[in-house]
């Protein structure tokens, strides 16, 4: 009897391991979810491939709208097998694993937050085909908390700090002038905003039957 309860949890554990439930077998994150207008995005993903599963399978990553694409890490990876590649156009990156088993696998692929960006970028779409991959919409795991992030990978594009400005003018003069009194104005320009103002101009045009005569600062 013992004999027999034993050789059941083997097999039940032999089947686990062949379904791939003991793991994500594919999830991805990012180095930030708030990131800048013209910052670069790290996304990592990590497809985990046991033994027996078909020798052929694939991922693709398509491009969010709002970034582009500058580069990749390659492949890497343990693991048995060989033939990992990864191609990259301007609009999504492939990556196949042919002929991989038992490997624990990873690539990065790097964007960056186009200029005019604001507001919330879309997770990117992935979707995988063979090894026991998700169909589509894998797992978001945070890197920090390393747990599971439902619906997760959409990024808030923080905008950097930006120059405030208001500008004042004011006069002591009173109501009523008597024609040939000097009237003086000042004119303030203050920056409450986060970063320095530069190259900025005021024009202030003269009223109408008043003549410049000087100015101070």
């Amino acid at each position: 009897m013992k004999k027999i309860i034993f050789q059941l949890l083997v097999a039940a554990a032999t089947l686990i391991f062949a379904l791939g439930t003991f793991a994500r077998p594919l999830s991805f994150h990012a180095n930030t979810l708030q990131p800048s207008p013209g910052d670069r995005v790290q996304y990592s993903l990590i497809a985990q491939v046991p033994h027996g599963r078909p020798q052929s399978c694939s991922v693709t990553f398509k491009f969010p709208s709002g970034m582009t694409y500058v580069g990749n890490s390659g492949t890497g990876g343990g693991g048995g097998g060989s033939g990992q590649s990864l191609s990259c156009s301007s609009l999504q990156c492939t990556w196949n694993l042919r002929h991989v088993h038992n490997v624990n696998a990873h690539v990065e692929i790097f964007l960056r937050v186009d200029p005019g960006a604001s507001g919330t970028i879309a997770a990117p779409a992935i979707s995988g085909t063979g090894c026991g991959f998700p169909a589509f919409n894998p797992p978001y795991v945070d890197p920090g908390a390393g747990h599971q992030v439902s619906g997760g990978g959409a990024l808030v594009v923080a905008q950097p700090p930006a120059p405030d400005l208001t500008i004042q003018k004011t006069t002591t003069a009173a109501t009523h002038v008597v024609n040939g009194n000097q009237i003086d104005y000042t004119i303030e320009v203050h920056n409450r905003g986060k970063a320095t103002a530069n190259n900025v101009s005021v024009t202030d045009i003269i009223p109408t039957n008043t003549q410049y005569i000087s100015h101070a600062g």
